[in-house]
């Protein structure tokens, strides 16, 4: 009887993990990103010479001793029932514009690709296109060294290309794009695309579909264990939750019934709970939305927030017990400043540090990688005819 309770516990328990500069994580044996009883089973079954589909020995030797035994599991067990979490310190170690080509130039997403930064933003004649002529398009920048240099330019027509957000979906890179269109001369959400990184190139954009009986756009896509999500909003109605298996065909997984013009989020997993950070926009200035729910993710729990927070991005450092957020805060008093926080898993924020503030002016966001040991931040700022775009760079310690 107590070694079928302890199992029991075990089995609802977990620890989530994010692999750090593309390494294995000790625990986890079947690289699903989780540490539970199924690495467990996995090591069991090698110990007592049962074969698996996949077993990934780095992973299952945790304490590098160059075998595979009972004392694995042990560690493994240890991890489960009491992960080791760890507080982080931030340095400031540089600030500067990294692209400045007289345009505008906003909506950044930054990803590292084992190692290889890229960043990707809208760059257009201004914040609001006056005439499809006029149209925007995604640079991608590529960082070698110390230089941040073009390397792509993603561009549509019949599309005002907004937003971007790299991923990595089925191992490659995939770019989800937003995009706006002159419809009877109204300028106008229209939906999303998508433009995958094959061979050296980014494809020609490609349309999502979805089961949603509107124009759906795509904010931010997330990968947990082996589906896709991302909140899919449209002004006027309710945003919804989406999965999807190949990140291009989506489905509702419940929608959010909350007061308000409900725009961006950004939702990031821990183990097997999401957490968002969702903008509410009516009335102006009121707290943006703070969600918890466990898989299947059919309900969350909603909370109000300290303050304004717009386009927000999230990032779980390993075995942190907080969460960062990077966004646009915006106060009564009209102070507008990019800003980045620690937010607890009940979405209380700390503020860490703020890259820019001002009384008005077009800035903000920001996307955020952590790589070797550095965090990255892209932004924007500068007014809606002209903006460029900068980079703010920490050192981050364990402490």
């Amino acid at each position: 009887m107590k070694r079928a309770f302890i199992i029991a516990i075990l089995a609802m328990a977990s620890v989530n993990i994010v692999k750090a500069d593309g390494k294995t994580i000790k625990g986890d044996v079947n690289d699903d990103g989780v540490v539970n009883v199924a690495d467990i089973v996995l090591v069991t079954n090698y110990i007592y010479g049962k074969s698996s589909a996949y077993f990934n020995f780095e992973g299952a030797d945790v304490n590098n001793d160059g075998s595979i035994n009972a004392t694995d599991i042990v560690a493994i067990v240890s991890m489960i029932v009491a992960p080791n979490t760890k507080n982080y310190s931030f340095a400031l170690l540089s600030q500067s514009v990294v692209y400045d080509n007289s345009n505008h130039a906003a909506f950044t997403s930054i990803y590292d690709n084992d190692g290889q930064l890229l960043m990707a933003f809208r760059e257009g004649t201004a914040h609001r296109p006056a005439s499809k002529a006029e149209y925007g398009c995604i640079r991608v920048l590529t960082h070698n060294s110390a230089n941040w240099s073009v390397s792509a330019t993603i561009c549509d027509v019949t599309k005002d290309l907004r937003d971007p957000f790299i991923t990595e979906v089925d191992g490659h890179l995939r770019m989800y794009i937003g995009y706006n269109t002159f419809e009877a001369g109204v300028y106008q959400h229209s939906g999303t695309v998508y433009s995958d990184y094959i061979n050296g190139t980014w494809s020609e954009v490609r349309a999502v579909t979805h089961d949603l009986n509107h124009i759906a756009w795509l904010w931010k896509v997330r990968k947990h264990n082996d589906k896709y999500y991302s909140v899919a909003y449209l002004e006027g109605e309710k945003p919804a939750l989406l999965v999807s298996d190949d990140g291009v065909i989506w489905s509702t997984v419940t929608l959010f019934d909350l007061e308000g013009i409900l725009t961006e989020a950004d939702m990031c997993f821990v183990g097997e709970t999401m957490y968002v950070c969702l903008r509410k926009d009516t009335p102006v200035s009121e707290p943006a939305y703070w969600g918890v729910a466990s898989y299947p993710f059919t309900s969350i729990t909603w909370t109000e927030m300290e303050r304004h927070i717009e386009s927000p991005e999230l990032l779980w450092l390993p075995y942190s017990g907080k969460l960062l957020l990077a966004g646009r805060d915006v106060k009564t008093t009209g102070e507008v400043s990019v800003a980045l926080f620690s937010a607890s898993f009940d979405g209380s924020l700390e503020e860490i540090t703020t890259m820019e503030t001002s009384i008005g002016g077009d800035k903000g966001y920001p996307g955020l990688a952590y790589c070797n040991g550095t965090l990255y931040c892209g932004w924007y700022s500068g007014t809606k005819s002209a903006a460029s775009i900068s980079l703010t760079t920490w050192k981050v310690d364990e402490q």
